[in-house]
């Protein structure tokens, strides 16, 4: 992933977790209304989902394999040194900046952690939990791998009997739930969307309604208990600041909110698992639009009504030794010739509606007609064609013939827009042709693998290929030789400036893209 890409994530994921975010913050309190606190803090998974599910791969998006380069296509070559920088530069700077973000919240939260741990003071085992010298912040649950209960230094005096064994009921819950690591997670995500003031904002909602389940669930299992449950709460010593990653008995919380729950009866367990279910749907619904509002992939199809286009890969063979082997790229069902000097071949591949590919030619020596080629492969199985031909001395020859044939649509993406600024208003940059993509190397195809391959090409001013290097490949190698040979193929309208054609460079991106497309008679039309 490169830093366009890291930067194009870091805006979709913000997206995805703001909508989901505005989406829990409206129904929070319905939810809990009718089905209780525990189902309101549920709800808060739908932004874990949303990130998930804008981390999987985007749905396919079908699209046709380009083969025109805009009017923008070609600058001149100061203004190309000026595309090949100004891009990268604001991603690099973006990045710079979203990494200082990440590494200030990230020291806050650390000092923050520290001060409220070293204020705790020397801590003593007591019972089920530690006790501090401190009284600020207390009761209090903490530690990621063994998290331990923190009491307050006056613990046995500030509570009765009753109410301590509540106040440690309320600290086992957050532990059995796995509150603490949903803290450390939403302190990890407030880190590295520091830029969303949303997020930080929800944060705090979520502490909220995490006490509030907490507290429900304590309710839940001592009914009896509600006044010395409430009368705990009052007693609780409120601190001016906590822990990022703790989970504190009384602080930061509503209290008036908290106090009159206890006064409401425990939903049944029907209404508990109708707004479980309620919260499932919601989530599965924020995970699927989240996962199809991405931008898809491309997915190349061949446009309805327009050729197919067949790679055909061959090699001649005299007495044995390879003689030849000419590669052509051609649509389905036009005819096309090749030649070395000695041999030439006049040749149809046509596409069939089952997949195959029909061939049909002739070879020929001179104008002297040698012999047939005809028959039917299947994608990308070679074929083999053997003939008798006079050699340079008068004697017959074995010639073979080697066809492998592909629909190359299978294939490669060519820019709708290449990568490059605006010219100045006397340069007409107004380059146009018709690219046939590159043949998708054999091995690469087979083994489904896809890559980019970023090309600088000089353009003369009569429009013709004068040069071409690989500026950027991925991965490296694959598909450099197969772009390169298509690049000097191609044919440009040479860049005006002043009224007069110039030479030029343009930056074109090439992607080479398996399809699971086989049959082209079921392929969707633009």
């Amino acid at each position: 992933m490169d830093t366009a890409d890291l930067i194009n994530a870091l805006l979709e994921a913000t997206l995805a977790s703001s909508v989901a975010i505005a989406l829990v913050l409206g129904v929070r309190r319905p939810l809990r209304s009718a089905f209780g606190a525990r189902v309101a803090y549920a709800a808060w998974i739908l932004v874990p989902v949303a990130l998930v599910a804008v981390l999987l791969p985007a749905p396919a998006q079908p699209t046709a394999i380009t083969i025109l380069v805009p009017a923008t296509a070609a600058a001149a070559p100061a203004l190309s040194e000026l595309a090949s920088t100004a891009t990268p530069n604001l991603h690099a700077s973006l990045l710079v900046g979203w990494l200082l973000g990440l590494a200030l919240t990230l020291t806050v939260f650390v000092q923050r952690q520290r001060r409220f741990h070293a204020g705790l003071g020397r801590l003593r085992t007591h019972g089920d939990g530690l006790q501090a010298d401190a009284r600020d912040g207390l009761p209090a649950v903490m530690g990621w791998w063994h998290p331990e209960i923190i009491l307050p230094a006056d613990f046995d005096t500030r509570y009765s009997v009753d109410q301590r064994a509540l106040v440690l009921a309320h600290e086992r819950t957050h532990i059995a739930r796995g509150d603490l690591h949903v803290n450390a997670f939403a302190a990890a995500l407030r880190c590295v969307f520091w830029f969303n003031p949303l997020l930080h904002f929800a944060a705090h909602r979520l502490r909220h309604d995490q006490e509030l389940a907490c507290d429900a669930s304590v309710v839940a299992r001592h009914p009896g208990a509600r006044r010395a449950y409430g009368e705990a709460l009052l007693q609780a010593q409120f601190a001016a600041q906590g822990a990022p990653l703790g989970c504190h008995f009384g602080f930061g919380h509503p209290l008036k909110e908290r106090v009159s729950m206890l006064a409401k009866p425990v939903p049944s367990v029907s209404r508990w698992l109708l707004g479980s279910s309620v919260v499932i749907v919601l989530a599965l619904g924020a995970g699927m639009a989240a996962w199809a509002a991405q931008p898809g992939n491309p997915a190349p199809v061949v446009a309805a009504g327009a050729a197919q286009l067949v790679n055909l890969r061959m090699r001649v063979d005299l007495d044995g030794k390879t003689a030849s082997t000419p590669t052509v790229m051609t649509r389905s069902g036009d005819p096309f010739s090749i030649s070395d000097g000695r041999f030439q071949l006049e040749m149809v591949a046509t596409v069939q509606g089952n997949g195959t590919i029909a061939l049909a030619g002739t070879v020929y020596q001179g104008e002297r007609r040698l012999d047939a080629v005809k028959g039917t492969q299947e994608d990308a199985k070679p074929a083999t064609y053997r003939f008798s031909v006079p050699g340079a001395d008068g004697k017959l020859v074995a010639m073979a013939l080697t066809v492998d044939a592909s629909a190359a649509p299978d294939r490669v993406s060519l820019p709708m827009r290449a990568d490059t600024t605006a010219p100045d208003a006397a340069t007409n940059t107004g380059a146009r042709a018709a690219l046939i993509p590159p043949a998708y190397p054999v091995a690469a195809r087979k083994g489904g693998i896809s890559g980019k391959v970023m090309l600088l090409v000089d353009i003369d001013e009569h429009g013709n290929f004068a040069k071409a290097v690989v500026e950027k490949s991925t991965p490296p190698g694959i598909f450099d030789s197969a772009a390169l040979e298509a690049a000097a193929k191609w044919k440009f309208e040479p860049a005006v400036k002043d009224g007069k054609p110039v030479a030029s460079r343009i930056r074109i991106p090439v992607e080479f893209r398996p399809s699971e497309l086989r049959n082209p008679d079921t392929a969707t039309g633009l």
